[in-house]
């Protein structure tokens, strides 16, 4: 083990320079740290080591020093500090220069979530370093933010370890042993980590949210009105039938998932019966996988296809005075002038089309990331390419999480976007590659 800082040279710190200072650039533009509503969870678990019945709570945990110190503001210093690294330590694996890394992240818009009070860039930003870590860098930097990253998101549980496991099996069979027990050995540590803080925060051993199966029952009824009331006319009496103009309401809506789910007074997940709502969403989502698979898996199929191709919707709120005025005020009131004068007080965030950002994304990204894989398999020596392995890692990424999002949370434009940075970075190295041989 080492620490990789040590290791740079004058390209590397030019690189840092150029990328942290581009990400500062939005923060300045910003005016403040972009609060949306999901942020008084990381502000109030940060600051008050409050527990949360949806959210990890660790990494709110480890950032409380530099909360207390800075507010708001530590959220986005220490977020704009691990993507400048660990994108500066993926441009130096592949002997690029920052002008890669900044196109990345401009294309992506990953410097708009880098400056949010959220945990939204944790996971390209981990997928970053769990690459590096997979192809045996022993920088300590890496594996920390791996770590933090890991337990950042729910999702992170999933996606990382089977990314892992799938990078082994195409790519490194030959040294799978050697690297799987470091691997599940930092696993572990983690996972005990969030078992700890969850116990010490209420008591109550427990990984996953309280709220476990709510979110997947509200998505199997947002997208198949005949499973839910075909269960709603078998169980008359269960709270689901009793909610049923709710579900009908809903289903008028542009989003029924996000209806069903938060509607505060009857909504199935997280209003104000959701403990009693949870049990029952398990027997739905058992009786719908009983008797309806087909129906499930080409729901699955249409969603992970949708979650591709098109922006996904908005949640409310992302923008105006409400959020900052509530948890600023709230939580740390001496910001709350600071606040005032951003461009999220403003409203004026509200102007820029993030659907449109993500359409020009993907579909520039997209394709020629299909068109390289593609090709490698008549042009076998594209195969021998460093960046192949990370390419394609990159494509089985974007695939899983698009079916995971999808399919047990929401296709929301927040969850598509905030991966972008992925695909961009891979498409940056083929161009980069293409243009030098191009020159030479």
């Amino acid at each position: 083990m080492y620490v990789g800082i040590k290791k740079w040279g004058y390209d590397e710190w030019l690189s840092s320079a150029a990328i942290s200072l581009f990400l500062a650039l939005h923060l300045v533009i910003a005016g403040y740290p972009i609060i949306l509503w999901d942020s008084a969870r990381y502000l109030g678990s940060s600051l008050f080591l409050n527990p949360d019945y949806v959210s990890l709570s660790p990494v709110s945990y480890l950032l409380k020093p530099l909360i207390t110190l800075a507010g708001a503001w530590g959220f986005a210093f220490f977020q704009i500090a691990i993507l400048t690294y660990v994108t500066v330590s993926v441009l130096k694996f592949f002997n690029k220069n920052f002008t890669v890394g900044v196109i990345a992240i401009l294309v992506s818009a990953a410097g708009y979530f880098a400056v949010q009070v959220m945990m939204d860039i944790y996971t390209a930003a981990g997928f970053l370093a769990l690459f590096l870590v997979l192809n045996e860098d022993k920088d300590i930097f890496l594996y920390a933010i791996l770590s933090i990253c890991y337990v950042a998101h729910y999702e992170n549980i999933f996606l990382f370890p089977l990314c892992a496991g799938i990078y082994w099996a195409i790519f490194d069979r030959k040294k799978f042993n050697l690297k799987l027990l470091p691997m599940t050995f930092l696993f572990l540590i983690l996972v005990i980590g969030v078992f700890s803080a969850n116990y010490l925060a209420e008591n109550d051993f427990r990984f996953f949210p309280k709220v476990r199966y709510s979110m997947c029952a509200a998505r199997i009824m947002a997208d198949s009105p005949e499973i839910a009331r075909s269960y709603m006319e078998k169980y008359p009496d269960s709270g689901f039938s009793k909610r049923k103009k709710l579900y009908e309401y809903a289903k008028t809506q542009a989003d029924p998932f996000h209806v069903l789910l938060w509607d505060a007074k009857e909504g199935i997940g997280l209003g104000a019966g959701f403990n009693n709502f949870d049990k029952e969403s398990k027997k739905f989502t058992s009786y719908a996988l009983k008797n309806y698979k087909l129906t499930l898996f080409k729901n699955a199929l249409k969603n992970t296809y949708r979650f591709l191709i098109k922006p996904g919707h908005k949640i409310g709120g992302e923008s105006g005075k409400e959020p900052i005025e509530q948890f600023i005020g709230e939580f740390i009131p001496g910001q709350l002038a600071a606040a005032k004068n951003s461009l999220q007080y403003k409203g004026i965030l509200s102007l820029i089309s993030f659907e449109l950002v993500y359409a020009m994304c993907s579909r520039i990204t997209f394709p020629i990331i299909i068109f390289f894989i593609f090709l490698s398999f008549i042009k076998r020596e594209i195969k021998n390419l460093k960046y192949y392995p990370f390419v394609v890692l990159t494509a089985i990424f974007i695939l899983i999480n698009a079916f995971a999002m999808s399919n047990f949370i929401n296709i929301y434009l927040r969850y598509q976007l905030r991966v972008m940075l992925l695909p961009s970075l891979a498409a940056s190295l083929i161009v980069a590659d293409f243009l030098r041989h191009r020159k030479v």
